[in-house]
């Protein structure tokens, strides 16, 4: 039986059109996974994410004049892997997104649902098992190493 949590990896929903797949949550994820191994802390401000991932998604993602890193972010909870939290309550928009503004002016803060960590803590692969799935689902062969590098998962 596949424990829970990687069911939901698995079970990702994520644009795509044909073979193309929108990297953003993956790359949410993986940044997260990276930010979690390396400080053993949950929480990640928004504001950190909004440069991070913006980067990442320049380099790893399809060419966009913008890259709305508050769509991951925000929508990433919808699939039960992700938090948000916040100084005061966050309005969102008609299509149900908190706007990027409100999340950098209320301070928002986002972590990896506790059952994602407590997988990667309970089992030894926990960690290589999400990261390689992600990677090989996502990405060509050839981006793996350079997209480990980045979100700090040598």
């Amino acid at each position: 039986m596949v424990p829970q949590p990687f069911e939901q990896i698995i079970s990702l929903k994520s644009w795509s059109r044909g073979d193309e797949k929108a990297p953003h949550k993956p790359l949410l994820i993986l940044y997260a996974l990276g930010h979690w191994k390396k400080s053993r802390t949950e929480w990640i401000s928004f504001a950190e994410i909004d440069k991070d991932l913006g980067l990442l998604l320049a380099q790893f993602g399809p060419s966009r004049q913008v890259y709305h890193t508050e769509y991951p972010f925000w929508r990433l909870q919808n699939d039960g892997l992700w938090r948000v939290r916040a100084e005061s309550q966050l309005d969102v928009t008609a299509s149900t997104d908190a706007k990027r503004s409100e999340l950098l002016i209320k301070k928002a803060h986002g972590a990896l649902a506790v059952e994602v960590l407590e997988f990667i803590k309970g089992r030894a692969d926990g960690l290589n098992q999400i990261v390689d799935w992600l990677l090989n689902e996502y990405f060509q062969p050839s981006a793996h190493a350079h997209i480990r590098s980045a979100v700090g998962l040598n």
